[in-house]
């Protein structure tokens, strides 16, 4: 009977052992918005809103920076008070850095993964002048007689988003386009406008 006995308490603490060891899940966590994973290595930060009031913001003071585990768990050790408003903001390379207002509510921060888009710009015929402008949210203009380039755009991923385009000729505007597609999120996709 003492051997059963033994036995018993023997499994018991195997598993109690067992049990501390499992990494656990945080309901402080910083994810992926895409893939709803922890981010790691994020840094995160708390606000506390001082001297506002219901009606009125109040100033946003730094109160702890932290850095999010492996599997994107944080903690803070300030001693966040009823009453007061705080605010998280988190961020990550390859990440669009977020915010929330009323930490108490927001424990779980989503972050929107980057994706790239490598736009191509080609102007077939090269004796007439023309004006190319894009708007890709920041709006950018090529000129001249030739235009053959390149460059790299940084969006959100996991998102469609919309070029708009116009192409001039010669002074006057000859076309506008604008086109959707999908950004694949911390991958890059092309988009190549020939004219």
């Amino acid at each position: 009977m003492k051997k059963i006995h033994l036995l018993t308490i023997l499994s018991l603490l195997l598993l109690s052992t067992v049990a501390c060891n499992k990494e656990s899940v945080s309901p402080f966590r910083i994810i992926d918005a895409a893939t709803k994973e922890g981010v790691p290595n994020a840094t995160v930060e708390l606000h506390e809103s001082v001297g506002g009031t219901i009606a009125t913001a109040g100033t946003a003071v730094f109160r702890e920076r932290t850095t999010t585990d492996d599997l994107g768990n944080y903690q803070f050790d300030y001693d966040v008070k009823d009453g007061t408003l705080f605010s998280i903001s988190a961020g990550a390379d390859r990440y669009w850095n977020s915010t929330a207002n009323s930490y108490r509510n927001h424990k779980t921060l989503e972050l929107d993964p980057e994706g790239y888009v490598d736009v191509k710009v080609r102007k077939v015929d090269t004796v007439e002048y023309a004006r190319f402008d894009i708007n890709d949210g920041i709006g950018i203009r090529f000129t001249g007689h030739r235009i053959d380039t390149s460059y790299i755009s940084i969006r959100r991923g996991n998102n469609s988003i919309s070029y708009a385009y116009f192409i001039f000729r010669n002074g006057e505007e000859s076309s506008y386009r604008s086109e959707e597609f999908y950004v694949p999120p911390h991958d890059t996709t092309t988009f190549e406008i020939i004219f």
